[in-house]
């Protein structure tokens, strides 16, 4: 049996309209949701059980970073990311392109020293 991985060594890069692959600085995590929309019926040949046909595949990534402010301003939602790779180590990825649905929880600690955050969701598909 294999041993576990670890993701001290994950990483994103990230394209956003053609302005050239580059790691996100700073990225605490990212999460990849893949799902399927699959149907279900019943017939004459299912015997009394319901089985299910393949639908369409989405895919859903979110990555939560802190920023230094320069990359905060330059993305937005609606952007077209035409290459995001997620790495799950220093050399392992899968690679999509999409569109940032959001940029979501924003924040910036005033009263303390936090470092300031925000959180990046993407519609994606396969490249």
């Amino acid at each position: 049996m294999a041993d576990p991985i670890s993701g001290v060594n994950a990483k994103v890069s990230i394209n956003i309209a053609g302005g050239g692959l580059a790691n996100l600085s700073h990225t605490r995590k990212w999460t990849l949701n893949k799902s399927a929309d699959n149907q279900e019926y019943a017939s004459s040949s299912t015997s009394g059980h319901k089985e299910a046909a393949v639908g369409m595949k989405g895919k859903k990534i979110s990555v939560d970073c802190f920023t230094d402010g320069a990359t905060f301003s330059t993305i937005d939602e609606g952007d077209v990311v035409t290459q995001i790779d997620l790495y799950t180590d220093g050399s392992t990825s899968v690679s999509y392109q999409g569109i940032i649905d959001s940029v979501d929880n924003m924040e910036a600690d005033i009263e303390g020293s936090g470092m300031i955050a925000f959180t990046l969701n993407i519609t994606a598909w396969p490249l």
